[in-house]
Formats: C-alpha cells, structure tokens, sequence
C-alpha cells in the first residue's frame, strides 16, 4: 500500500474525528463516539463517499458514427459523479496500468515494424456498444483516427485491445468473423439517436 495513501487516510482520520467532535460542541457523548467509530471505519475501510460535482461543465467524448468514423464531441455533464474511495482509488490504478500496457503494447509493435493494428476483444452486454461497433477495425498508428481508437482503448474498465494487424487472410480474421460477433450480440446503430446500441 502507498505511504501517501496511508497518510492520507490517517489525515482525514484525524479531520474526521475533530469535526464530529466540534459539531458536538466538545462534549464526546456515547452517541458522538459510535459516530466517530462509524465514520472512522468508513474512512479506513475505503467506504466513504468520493464525490466530483462537475454538473454544467462541458467535456469531451469520443463517438464512434454510423460509418464508424471516430471524433470527439463536446458533451455538458448533468450528474455528480459518487464512488466510494475505495472502488474510486482501484478505478484510477486500472486506467493507469491500462493506459501504461497499451503504450508499451504499442511501442513494442511499431518496434517490430508492424505499422497497423486491429481492435479486438469480447462483444457481449458487458462491453460499451461503441467499442463493440469498432471491433475487426484496422487503424495505422500515429493517425488522428488511431489516436482516437486508442483513447477508447484506455476509457475505464475497457477489456479491448490493440492486437497485431498483419494484413495476412490466412493470419488475420475476416470481416464475416466480427460482424458475426456483432450480429450476435445484437449491435445496431440507432438513426434517432444516432448512436450505437444493443438489442436487450
């Protein structure tokens, strides 16, 4: 475990407990000791609440259009945003460990001249439809659209992956192998909303 972490709980230990005391007007009653025992738990646990409020705020997304061509698009964000430290801190250490294999995945395979590369992985309901929709296409590296794809690849709890695109029939799979994985999972592409989703 992080020293900084651990010092950090121990910090908001301390803050905790002083706050509970203060509203309690000094006195430390047998209520604002369960209190204390309550929210000092909470804090060690990893339970207390993580709470980022950037409603109103505008952000960039990525979208993924009917011809799977990839941008990014401003979006204004309308809900707070509430985890609890632990399930927030575990989230920020994947993205990051995600984020550091997917480069080295890339800088290995430019390094052995491969100069394209496939996204692939699972199509099934646990998976964002707009990941699904991209899967079985080729990007080249070092591309606007590659950059994109590559930032899907890094968005929070994504299981797909860049793999070696060796523009070999006889090594890569065909596109009637990904639309089927598609089709099975009942991909679409919905003209009202102009996004993709999947039939339940």
């Amino acid at each position: 475990i992080c020293i900084g972490y651990v010092f950090r709980r121990g910090s908001l230990a301390l803050t905790t407990t002083k706050e509970l005391i203060e509203q309690a007007g000094g006195q430390v009653t047998p209520e604002v000791q369960d209190e204390i025992k309550k929210r000092l738990d909470d804090v060690l646990d990893g339970r207390e609440k993580v709470v980022i409020d950037n409603v109103g705020k505008v952000r960039k997304e990525l979208y993924v259009d009917k011809n799977l061509k990839l941008s990014e698009v401003e979006k204004v964000i309308t809900k707070k945003y509430s985890a609890s430290v632990k399930t927030y801190s575990e989230l920020l250490g994947e993205q990051a460990s995600h984020a550091s294999y997917e480069a080295g995945r890339k800088a290995q395979l430019i390094g052995q001249g491969f100069d394209k590369w496939v996204f692939v992985g699972p199509a099934d309901e646990r998976a964002r439809p707009w990941h699904v929709a991209l899967l079985g296409q080729v990007f080249t590296w070092n591309t606007e659209q590659s950059s994109y794809a590559e930032r899907c690849l890094q968005e929070p709890r994504c299981r797909h992956r860049a793999a070696i695109w060796y523009g070999d029939p006889k090594k890569d799979y065909d596109a009637k192998y990904w639309q089927k994985l598609k089709d099975d999972v009942g991909l679409y592409f919905d003209d009202a909303e102009q996004m993709w989703k999947m039939r339940e």
